[in-house]
Formats: C-alpha cells, structure tokens, sequence
C-alpha cells in the first residue's frame, strides 16, 4: 500500500467514526478558562465561603446521600464534600449566600480528594447576583479544572452581591458521578449588617409586651430578643401560624434590615417560614405599616433582608404565619434588626415599688447607682441603669447570688427580666418580670434603704463590690455625667471608713481584643481614681487596676453577656 493509499484509509475511517457517533463525550469538555486568572497559591485571609463567616447553601442540586450533602462544600474540609446523583453529571447549580455584600477576587476549587478517578468536576461557571437567589445573575467567570488538585483563580471583573452561583458542566470521565469537595472565596465585605448592634435586642433596651402562644417558659418570645441563636420561641402545640409577637423599642428607630436565625430549632421543619414585619409610631395596637415580608429557610442562621419601606417607629409587630412543614408547633431562635435611633429621649426615675412573682421588689434609684431589696429569701439588690436597661447583682440570705438584666417598659410600668447564678451564667436563665403597684420606694424589714450602706456592707462581707451605675461613653475613658452621683457616694463612703484603702477594678467585654481592652479599662479605672481625688479623696488610699476582659462575671457571645461585663469594681485593700 503506498503511502496516499494509506493517508486515505485513515481519512476514511475517522469520517467513519465521526458518522457512527464518535463525537467526544460532554462529561470530558473542558472549555478554556475566562474571566479568571490561575494562581499559584491560595490567598491569606478570611474565607468569606465558609460556614463560620455566615455563608450557607441555599439551593442545592441532587445529591448521592447524607454523607455527600452540598453543605460539606463549605465545611473548610477537603475530605468531605459533595457527590451528584447517580447518572446525573453536567448541568448541576449550587447557588451559596452570604449574610452581607461581598465581592470576591478570587476563588479556590478543591477537587484533590475524590471517591473515585475521574469523578473531579471539571469545569464550573461562576455568576454572582445582588438581587435573590433565584435571579439576575451576572457571569464572571469559565472555570477549567485539574483533576485531584486544589486550585486557585483570580477572578478578573469581581462583581458585588449576596448570591454566588457555582454550575458544574461535567467531570473528568467518570460515567457516574461528579464530585467536589471544597470552595472558598477571598475578597471584601462590603457591609457590615452582622456587626452592628440589634436595636430590637433586649441589651438595646427594647421588651416584648404583647405576646404570641408560647410552648412553655423555656420557649418565651423574650428570647427571641435575647440574641443568642441556641434560644428561642416556639408555640404550642398545634398552634403553627398566626403568632403576632409586638416589641417596644427604646426610642423612635428605623430599621434598614431585619435578620432571623432558625439553625438551632428543636425538629425538622418546626422553623417559621413566611414572617411579615410591621412598624408602628402610634402605640403597641394601632398604626402599624408593613416593612418586610420574607420567607424563610428551615434551620439556617443570619438569614438577612432589606426592609422594602423605612418608616420610623416606636413599636414592631412580627406576625409568624406559619413553618416549613412540621405538624406539632413552629419556632423562631432569634429575631434581629439593625437601622438608626431617630431620638433620643430622657428616662424616668425608677426609684418605686414593683410586683414580682418573687415577692414586691423596692428599687432607689440616685444617678444610676440602684439599689433595693425583694421579699423571697431576704433578697438584696445592688446595680445600674442605663437608659431603660438596669443591670443588677442580687443576693439572697441562703448565699446565692448572680447577675440580672431587667428592660423597662416605654412608660416605665412593666420589667421584663433575666437572671443567673454566679458562676453557672451559661445555664438557660430565669424570669423576673415585674410590674409598678407604686412610686414610693417603700422597704423590706432585711434592708436598710441607704444605698451607701448597702456598698458598705458588700465591701465588709465580701471584700469588694461590683457596680453597674458608673457608665463610660462608647470606648472612652470619659465618664458620663449621669455616674457622678454615684462616685460621689464611693467619695463619701471612704470619707466615713478613713482607714480603708480601695483598689478600683476596670472590666471590659471581650470586644476589640485582650490587648485593647486591658488599656482601655486601665484607663477607665485610672479616671475613676481621678474623680475620687477630686472629691478630695487622697491618691495614697487609692489603686486603679485594668483587668480587661480577663474576668468576665458571664459569656461574652452575646451582646447581652458583654454588657453584664462591662463594669467597675470595688476591692478593699
């Protein structure tokens, strides 16, 4: 056979293999990369994908089985990941979102421990969307992957938005399934709705005053204010929509978003899901207007909405209208929303008489120093109040004692509250809710009614006192004027003990880092020194020490944990 002869049969059989449908298998195209650059090595910096910075799968492609969910592809694990269904290999979308604005610069594919050669995806799509998981995405880059490697890319054009959508074409032969195993994603936050402060929180100083069913005490409406996810509402039983739950704000404030968190309810499908938001300036009954209307996931946090109207208002309604399917009772963890306070306005004096379910309670309030006593076991309290929210100690005549947090009403009538004991701050808490019978302080036979006696007799039995009423301007050493009553009655009480010496003790939450919060509460000590001297407190008799966020007297994962934390204490030398 001469050499044409033998180019032509080859020619012949190739059209032949063509004709007879031997075009390349679509499980192995690998269409080149666009829009994105590969790198040699992954980034430093925050995974802005992972779990732990708030991202979450929201809609997920089938699945091979619970040990190959979707979710393993954000778990920062390269050994766990993702598998398709059997016999379904291109076309599969993952669509992830994030609680806050990103723009991603580049992204990282792990694909380097597979089940099985050739399982690796290899290819993937990569659109963006800053309008809803289920629209208006924007392409920004063709991904061509390696098999078994972890790569990384620079993206070209990064776009901003809440929504990335990864859509993998293929894999790399494998007839069966298609695997990946890790994303991660690099680049900026370009909000910060997470880190600012809930101004419907119970640390914020807002209360629940009109309430839904409840499934018992431990599943209050209260704690879905509290701002701990692990603790929340749930209905009774049979009971699944229709729950309106109306909260009273500090001020006038206008919300911009609202965040809900159903990750740790207590069954499957017991999450609310459609939940409407309303705004009222009128009062806790009437006027209410409608800013948000969402649905939610079933047990997923920091699940964030825009407000589509911003209207200022004193009160919120949150009407749960129903849950994700489960037949005996819904439940909410956790209810936020962050905006700005729109006034700022003075509160009442809570010196009076208020009815407890642990007896009447008889509060004197000086400045923001309160102290005051309740009827069960001989109880004492000793705290402050800042704005509506009081933070207290209390002791009982069998040795107890332990921290509370109380918020007051608008009109001051109504407490709702919170407390531990000492040292067990991580247990659920119990209730201390109260109600104003009158504006006289009264008194229990076990309490004196002087407040510098009730200081005193902390500092003789105990050694030091812990007080809530000396409050300091937002990571300042500055003191407000509204604690100088109470550092006045530190100066007179050395003035009547001349022979005590007195160290003054600066605590702090655990916000900013140990290295800032020890300066700043060294500093804060040191002003409270230099106020004491000025009331003619001689400095030898006087020693301030920053302990930070050393010593904290409960959690500081919540806000209202670092609030208790933040404080001054006394110590006799």
């Amino acid at each position: 056979m001469t050499a044409t002869t033998r180019l032509l049969s080859l020619l012949l059989l190739a059209a032949l293999v063509t004709a007879c449908g031997g075009e390349k298998d679509s499980r192995n195209a690998v269409p080149p990369t666009a829009g994105a650059t590969a790198l040699e090595a992954v980034p430093a910096g925050e995974n802005l994908l992972a779990v732990s910075a708030g991202a979450s799968v929201v809609v997920s492609p089938g699945e091979y089985g619970p040990k190959w969910t979707v979710a393993n592809v954000l778990d920062g694990d390269p050994a766990t990941g993702w598998a398709s269904a059997e016999g379904t290999i291109t076309a599969q979308s993952i669509v992830i979102e994030h609680p806050e604005k990103i723009r991603l610069d580049t992204v990282v594919i792990d694909t380097s421990q597979i089940d099985g050669d050739g399982r690796g995806a290899s290819s993937v799509t990569l659109e963006v969307s800053d309008l809803n998981r289920n629209g208006a995405f924007q392409k920004i880059a063709d991904i061509a992957l390696q098999p078994k490697a972890r790569q990384a890319f620079s993206i070209q054009q990064p776009v901003p938005g809440r929504w990335l959508k990864i859509t993998v074409h293929g894999n790399h032969g494998d007839p069966g399934f298609v695997e990946l195993m890790d994303v991660a994603g690099y680049g900026e936050k370009l909000t910060n709705i997470l880190g600012q402060p809930s101004l419907v929180s119970f640390s914020a100083g807002a209360t629940v005053i009109r309430k839904p069913s409840e499934h018992n005490r431990e599943w209050s409406a209260l704690l879905m204010i509290d701002e701990n996810p692990e603790s929340g509402w749930g209905s009774k039983e049979g009971e699944l929509g229709g729950h309106e739950t109306v909260i009273a704000l500090p001020e006038r404030t206008e919300i911009s978003h609202v965040i809900f968190d159903t990750g740790s309810i207590d069954g499957n499908g017991r999450g609310a899901k459609d939940v409407t938001v309303e705004v009222s300036d009128s009062n806790a009954f009437a006027g209410f207007q409608s800013i948000a209307s969402v649905s939610l996931d079933d047990r997923r946090d920091h699940q964030v909405f825009a407000v589509s109207n911003t209207i200022p208002g004193r009160w919120v309604k949150l009407t749960v209208n129903n849950n994700n399917g489960a037949k005996d009772r819904t439940e909410l963890m956790e209810f936020r929303a962050v905006g700005a306070q729109v006034s700022a306005t003075p509160f009442r004096d809570v010196s009076g008489t208020y009815a407890t379910e642990y007896g009447d309670m008889h509060l004197r309030q000086e400045g923001t120093f309160v102290s005051g006593c309740y009827e069960h076991d001989e109880g004492l309290i000793i705290g402050g109040v800042e704005g509506r929210v009081m933070k207290l100690s209390w002791r009982e005549s069998n040795d107890e004692v332990g921290p509370a947090i109380m918020v007051f009403s608008p009109d001051g009538k109504r407490l709702n509250g919170l407390w531990w004991f000492e040292g067990r701050e991580a247990e659920k808490p119990g209730f201390w809710d109260a109600d104003r019978i009158a504006d006289e302080v009264g008194k229990c036979w076990h309490w004196s009614g002087d407040m510098s006696a009730d200081i005193i007799r902390d500092l003789e039995e105990f050694g030091r006192a812990r007080v809530y009423g000396i409050n300091f301007d937002v990571d300042s050493d500055v003191i407000k004027d509204e604690s100088k009553p109470t550092l006045d009655k530190i100066a007179s009480i050395m003035k009547l003990r001349p022979k005590w010496k007195m160290t003054v003790e600066g605590h702090t939450d655990a916000t900013g880092g140990a290295e800032y919060n020890l300066g700043l509460s060294e500093r804060r000590a040191q002003a409270v020194v230099r106020y004491l001297e000025s009331q003619g407190i001689d400095l030898s008799r006087l020693t301030a020490v920053g302990l930070g966020m050393s010593q904290p007297v409960t959690s500081n994962d919540t806000p209202l944990g670092q609030s208790q934390n933040r404080r001054v204490e006394l110590k006799k030398e």
